[in-house]
């Protein structure tokens, strides 16, 4: 039986992913004293229903919307846009 086969070489990170990841790992949320609504990839994997946000904000709804977190913005832009269009405007109302 022969070892498999090794996958291909990781190319190197580009120097702006490079930069983008290094601002990521420093950025440090202040706190927020209003409301913050999160929609919620229903296919992403997180046990904190709102995604941490309620470590910085006492006051977070969550939406969830269809798809992963780049299909909700791609294949279901549709109902993210019309969930957010709901959001904004009862954020106006308020």
């Amino acid at each position: 039986m022969r070892p498999p086969e090794p996958g291909p070489t990781p190319r190197p990170a580009s120097p702006l992913a490079v930069h983008y990841e290094r601002a990521v790992r420093r950025y440090i949320p202040a706190p927020y004293p209003d409301h913050i609504v999160v929609l919620r990839s229903v296919e992403e994997e997180d046990r904190r229903p709102d995604l941490g946000w309620s470590s910085i904000c006492p006051r977070v709804t969550v939406h969830p919307v269809p798809g992963g977190h780049v299909g909700a913005i791609t294949r279901y832009v549709r109902a993210t846009g019309e969930r957010l269009r709901a959001c904004l405007e009862e954020a106006t109302r308020a």
